[in-house]
């Protein structure tokens, strides 16, 4: 595989991973903020419930793609070894190509659903953020999926290294 995709995949890597990482941690502190403006202070703080859950919405779209880079999808992997041994390296080339079609078909599905959100103009209840930056999230998830998924397929295609051609590379 290419030096520059193997760069390009861990810098997105580092982005997910900080994305999420960030998300989660805003999750929490609004989540907090709620439950101690509810049970100390005793008022309601109904933008924190929206906030909260839009966070969660982003957070979970954007650890789905994360799991794609990681190979984290449970039930894929489960289905993929109940083959014999012999099959695994076709099993998991045709699991990343029909991952990347279904990834694909998603964001194109997503990218209609967003633009349809973009013409309404409709806002949310609370806070009176536009419903297209709530759902901006899976469009950008699928992309960062496709990524992925085509990283696998390129690895999967590549041609093996043989071990005299590894410790040739590592000696240089």
């Amino acid at each position: 595989m290419s030096k520059g995709l193997k760069k390009a995949g861990k810098i997105i890597g580092g982005i997910e991973d900080w994305m999420v990482i960030v998300l989660f941690t805003a999750m929490v502190v609004v989540t907090m903020a709620i439950v101690l403006c509810r049970y100390v202070f005793k008022v309601q703080f109904v933008p924190g419930e929206e906030i909260a859950r839009y966070l969660m919405i982003w957070c979970g779209y954007a650890g789905a793609a994360m799991g794609f880079r990681t190979h984290a999808h449970v039930g894929v992997v489960v289905f993929a070894e109940k083959f014999p041994k012999s099959w695994q390296p076709v099993i998991i080339k045709i699991r990343h190509i029909i991952s990347t079609a279904i990834v694909a078909i998603l964001f194109l599905v997503s990218c209609n659903c967003l633009m349809q959100y973009m013409d309404s103009g409709k806002l949310t209840t609370a806070t009176h953020i536009p419903t297209a930056v709530v759902y901006l999230v899976i469009p950008i998830s699928m992309a960062l999926a496709i990524v992925h998924t085509i990283v696998d397929i390129k690895e999967d295609f590549a041609p093996a290294k043989t071990e005299t051609a590894e410790s040739e590379g590592a000696e240089l």
